[in-house]
């Protein structure tokens, strides 16, 4: 309801029940009161749904980094008792079994790519990554449309990267350290600020008039493009969004290993939209399961927070006196 961007069908959309997908199985393989035969199941659906996120949004696997770097360090921790032990070597056993899952799918949905007739696939044309890195760096750090043109005029896709190098260097000569620093910083104010995910702002998907009644209608005023509570929508959805934004960030008393995931992975998106496109918190989208899962999470931790810096609010209670 607060967030409508979510109905329009396009890839960050599309990634994001996936990216619910992959922490729910990651969940479910890593806790110890499931049986070991959903464990398993859950590791190599976990790899499934990593295959079907690199092959719609290849940023959204940013939380499979987070998880693996996570559980890496987690190796290491001193640890006694065959119990622990066997413990770990299930842990190893549910990894390996997530690149089983990852692999097998990966080889499948590639042939099936590779094999449809559908549509003809030219493999030398694709985009180089460092395009995106390249349109990352110009103007507020989103979509160049200038940049994207010149691909499609490129002969090779070496001279895509040529032409993508040649003007990341100048752009990043032109801004200087401190200059690029100072670019960092609005850039991540326009990656993030936007509660309402360019809600109407960008595209013309959405060219109906409210015509609706009863609830309907009201619904209608409040997200169509002529609707009279457009305004109170905006205001509405950047009061979540911040709200949602504080209680991630007072919430840093929760360190559990799951917490730990969840917010390594937000910290890692954000660094992904400076590097590449960005420039706009429509691409948050794709990484909303993690936030409204790291809010439920730390949110006892911050209420018990406030609650210990706010005491010197309440009334002192005569009556004890």
């Amino acid at each position: 309801m607060v967030f409508p961007m979510i109905l329009v069908p396009y890839s960050d959309v599309v990634v994001m029940p996936l990216v619910s997908g992959l922490i729910l199985t990651y969940v479910i393989a890593q806790k110890s009161n499931f049986r070991l035969v959903w464990r398993l199941f859950s590791a190599l659906g976990n790899g499934g749904f990593l295959t079907a996120i690199y092959f719609i949004k290849p940023s959204a696997i940013v939380p499979i980094i987070a998880i693996v770097s996570v559980e890496f360090l987690y190796l290491f921790r001193n640890s006694v008792g065959s119990v622990i032990k066997w413990q770990k070597i299930k842990g190893i056993l549910i990894t390996l079994l997530l690149f089983v899952g990852a692999i097998t799918s990966y080889a499948y949905v590639n042939h099936q790519i590779v094999s449809q007739q559908v549509i003809e696939i030219t493999p030398h044309r694709t985009v180089p990554a460092i395009h995106f890195i390249n349109m990352g760096v110009s103007g507020d750090g989103g979509y160049n449309e200038k940049d994207a043109l010149e691909m499609g005029k490129q002969p090779s896709q070496k001279a895509m990267v040529d032409y993508s190098k040649k003007h990341l260097i100048a752009r990043l000569k032109k801004r200087g350290l401190f200059g690029y620093l100072k670019f960092l910083v609005h850039k991540q104010n326009k990656n993030s600020a936007d509660g309402t995910f360019a809600w109407l702002i960008e595209g013309h998907f959405m060219s109906v008039k409210p015509a609706g009644k009863g609830l309907t209608r009201l619904f209608e005023d409040f997200v169509y493009p002529e609707g009279k509570y457009l305004s109170d929508f905006r205001y509405i959805a950047q009061v979540v969004w911040i709200v949602l934004l504080l209680i991630i960030a007072l919430g840093w008393r929760s360190k559990n290993k799951l917490t730990q995931i969840l917010r390594l992975s937000i910290v890692g998106l954000f660094m992904y939209l400076l590097i590449f496109e960005g420039g706009r918190s429509r691409y948050l989208i794709q990484g909303l399961p993690v936030f409204w899962l790291m809010a439920s999470l730390v949110l006892p931790d911050t209420m018990t927070m406030l609650r210990s810096k706010l005491k010197w609010l309440q009334k002192e209670d005569l009556t004890q006196k």
